[in-house]
């Protein structure tokens, strides 16, 4: 072989059979452990994750070179016990794997660790058939099949190195002390080094690929800030199947979440938990990002356990009975229940009980009486009237971070349905609590929306933005803003360029209030929003503006022939009664009269005639180029 000489038939066929010798050596080692190809282990086996990690990051070149060396023919009995030995303590570490608890917050690393381990069983025994083929082809699809499946590993650890790169990002002084843009470098670090808008763009499809629906403008940053948490954290795929289902739950209850959304203790309420998650979040950060091990540590998870129970589940959990119907009572009413009374009612409804995991009515009594629990050296020692029993301390990290994952998923759909009914508060309006400023906030939602923001002038009850040009609606951008500034301004001007000419769009904050970005596409909500609209100091709808807009609408209405339509043209008159007009009033009584087939004096044709030659010469005046 060494010196050149092609081999004879026979030696060819003794390598063969010699290599055979050495996988059949190996495969009773496989067959006793009973670990194979993912199959499971009697033997208990305990590692850490840091163990299982130093070994997956080690393991693959070890045996690469462990075949290799085995497969040439100058091969020593060294190198083929060294093998052996190799697969012994693989098997032992897929036991290991298979049996290690995957608890929270270290559910998506050992996940990582769990797949890694699996393939690489796979990778072990395509490279035991390559080893024992009868011929070079057979060897080399072998072969083929095992580096497919590093390069998967290669994959999903570039996947992992990303998500602990933006937990070192997270985990980071600066994320909390420092204006806050280490969230954004975090959000990067994990997508591919996104800009703000791409992030935006990323967020705004996922959530709409789980919820079926276009989110409003912000959700998609919201949304990937909690995505990036529960892969760093929690159990990812449970939070994003959450916030699906919590999404299919208010489809199909829409009447009901529409009443909901009109209960003012409610929304003050839900506005209050979103405050108190985030800083749970940012409390489990300073905190206990790390394994639990102190009891001044088991203190503090023992606190977000219960602020968490409390102050957020009462709002999330009765809004869940309500919406579904469990619960028919005003939300006023059934927030004088205790937590555990409206916890209990969710435990056994199945539906329900599947959003909201980590509840656990003994432990939350406990936290909230000091003197009911006692703190070990590993576990917490209850010790309740009703109850008495022990928690080890990574149950108790678990059940805290899954009350949080549930509750953070089910406020993101419905802090998003709110605002896409004109509610005010949106979630990215918390990320002061992360260290942005309100003028910071302005300018990463306006950048998602691919709009440059030149400047923010914050004087007290007036807000002024200078953007640079663009082509979307001024008055949806106006709406964006105003769902982020503080509840003390009243006016917003809006400074930007049409045409090579310098405007400017002077709104009420207040007027902007029931109505969602997404709704001024709705000729009722934009009159309800524009009743106050000024650009360059005048009204927007002047008398001969306001009749072209309701000609464009009416005759577009008109042409369709749909009943349905008679809604809203009744709704579009109400909003109408602003500007005091009876010439718009009576345009659009009669469409009204046109939909229904009301038959008028002079005949029908006669006034459909007169109606259509009306709304045609409205619509040939006026400024139809609206902000």
């Amino acid at each position: 072989m060494e010196c050149g000489r092609r081999p004879r038939k026979e030696e060819v066929n003794e390598a063969v059979d010699e290599r055979r010798r050495i996988v059949d050596g190996i495969r009773p080692i496989l067959s006793a452990s009973g670990v194979s190809r993912g199959q499971s282990s009697s033997e208990p086996q305990t590692v850490t994750a840091q163990q299982l990690d130093d070994y997956v990051e080690n393991a693959l070149n070890r045996f690469i070179k462990s075949f290799a060396n085995v497969a040439r023919q100058s091969r020593t009995g060294e190198q083929v016990a060294g093998l052996q030995q190799l697969v012994r303590h693989h098997l032992r570490m897929v036991a290991a794997a298979q049996n290690i608890h995957l608890r929270r917050p270290y559910v998506g690393q050992l996940q990582y660790l769990q797949e890694q381990v699996a393939d690489l069983s796979t990778v072990v025994d395509c490279y035991l058939e390559a080893l024992a083929a009868p011929n070079m082809h057979e060897a080399q699809s072998h072969a083929r099949e095992a580096q497919n499946l590093i390069d998967a590993m290669d994959s999903r650890r570039e996947v992992q190195s990303k998500i602990q790169s933006a937990l070192r990002e997270i985990s980071s002084t600066d994320f909390l002390d420092g204006g806050g843009i280490d969230l954004f470098r975090a959000l990067s670090a994990r997508h591919d080094g996104l800009s703000v808008a791409e992030l935006e763009d990323r967020g705004r499809s996922a959530f709409a690929q789980l919820c079926g629906r276009k989110p409003e403008v912000g959700t998609g940053l919201s949304y990937l800030i909690a995505d990036v948490f529960s892969e760093a954290h929690l159990d990812r795929d449970r939070f994003r199947s959450v916030v699906q289902k919590t999404a299919l739950l208010v489809a199909n209850n829409a009447e009901a979440f529409d009443a909901l959304s009109g209960q003012a203790s409610l929304l003050e309420d839900l506005h209050e938990a979103r405050l108190r998650a985030v800083q749970a979040w940012v409390r489990f950060q300073r905190t206990v990002a790390g394994r639990i091990t102190t009891p001044a540590l088991v203190k503090e998870v023992l606190s977000l356990y219960s602020e968490l129970f409390e102050q957020v589940g009462i709002p999330v959990m009765g809004s869940l009975l309500l919406i579904s119907g469990k619960k028919t009572m005003p939300y006023s009413k059934l927030r004088m229940q205790s937590a555990t009374s409206i916890a209990d009612s969710v435990s056994r409804d199945s539906v329900l009980n599947g959003l909201v995991e980590g509840l656990d009515n003994n432990l939350r009594n406990a936290a909230s009486h000091g003197h009911s629990y006692h703190i070990a050296e590993d576990s917490l020692h209850i010790r309740l009237k009703s109850y008495q029993g022990t928690l080890a301390f990574d149950v108790l990290t678990d059940k805290t971070l899954a009350l949080m994952e549930s509750f953070t998923a089910i406020q993101l759909v419905l802090d998003d349905e709110l605002s896409l009914r004109g509610e005010n508060g949106h979630q990215v309006r918390d990320l002061e609590l992360f260290g942005f400023s309100v003028s910071e906030i302005v300018r990463l939602l306006l950048t998602a929306l691919d709009v440059i923001v030149h400047s923010t002038v914050d004087a007290g009850s007036m807000w002024t933005v200078t953007i640079g040009p663009t082509n979307r609606s001024k008055l949806t951008l106006a709406k964006v803003i105003s769902n982020v500034l503080p509840s003390n301004v009243q006016t917003l001007v809006l400074e930007y360029d049409q045409q090579s000419q310098a405007h400017l769009l002077r709104v009420e904050v207040p007027a902007l209030a029931g109505v969602s970005a997404a709704q001024l596409t709705d000729p009722v909500k934009f009159v309800q929003a524009a009743r106050s609209v000024t650009v360059d100091g005048t009204a927007i709808f002047d008398v001969n503006a306001r009749r072209r807009f309701i000609s464009h609408h009416l005759m577009k209405g008109l042409q369709d022939g749909d009943l349905t339509k008679v809604a809203q043209f009744r709704d579009l008159r109400n909003a109408a009664h602003q500007w005091y007009d009876p010439e718009v009033d009576g345009a659009i009584n009669d469409a009204i009269r046109w939909l229904r087939g009301v038959q008028p004096e002079g005949g029908l044709q006669n006034y459909r005639h007169r109606l259509i030659r009306k709304l045609e010469n409205w619509g040939q005046k006026g400024d139809f180029n609206l902000p």
